[in-house]
């Protein structure tokens, strides 16, 4: 276990370690002078708890956050990993969900998607993550359509033009809207026997 490292050391250290060389078998910190784990709490054998100009921060966690400041005549330091938590509680609740119910219907999806399929708006947007799922929180209604009345808007270039639409050739345009200049196919490919055709 741990092959190489000397751990008669003189300091104390603690040492993130893998699965296999963790005594508890999972991700995280050990003692190095004796191979504790010290996830949640310093080495009570080894680790300098009391130093001489240092002071534990006071702290209400369960379990308690491990960190010390300069030992001052002042009112003390607050436990950074408690603010932390504290402000990343505060984010959440800033940031969370204030849509309307109906905007994370199922239904309303359903008919946004197909507002979009007939033409009636240009696109729409959702949102998902802190209490949104899948809220639609925007409709375009500007903007060029790419379905009118649920088809295509390519489709509907070759029915103005008065024919089928033909094999997709690229852009949006079929075969018989750009035949070949040089053989006139209306296909991907040239006609057999065409000159162009390599």
């Amino acid at each position: 276990m741990l092959e190489g490292i000397d751990h008669q050391l003189d300091v104390y250290r603690e040492l993130f370690v893998w699965e296999n060389e963790h005594p508890d078998g999972h991700v995280g910190f050990i003692c190095l002078i004796c191979c504790k784990a010290v996830d949640d709490r310093p080495c009570p054998d080894h680790a300098p708890t009391d130093v001489a100009g240092l002071k534990l921060v006071d702290c209400d966690a369960q379990p308690r956050h491990w960190l010390w400041v300069l030992d001052r005549d002042d009112y003390g330091a607050p436990c950074f990993w408690c603010e932390r938590d504290r402000y990343a509680d505060l984010q959440y609740k800033a940031e969370a969900c204030r849509h309307w119910p109906w905007r994370r219907w199922k239904t309303t999806r359903r008919l946004t998607s197909w507002a979009y399929q007939l033409g009636v708006i240009a696109g729409s947007g959702s949102q998902l993550g802190n209490g949104c799922n899948w809220c639609v929180n925007h409709i375009n209604w500007r903007g060029k359509r790419p379905y009118v009345l649920g088809v295509d808007r390519h489709v509907w270039r070759c029915w103005r033009a008065g024919h089928r639409r033909g094999e997709p050739v690229g852009f949006g345009y079929c075969g018989k809207c750009q035949p070949w200049p040089c053989c006139g196919s209306i296909l991907l490919a040239h006609e057999p026997g065409c000159a162009e055709d390599v």
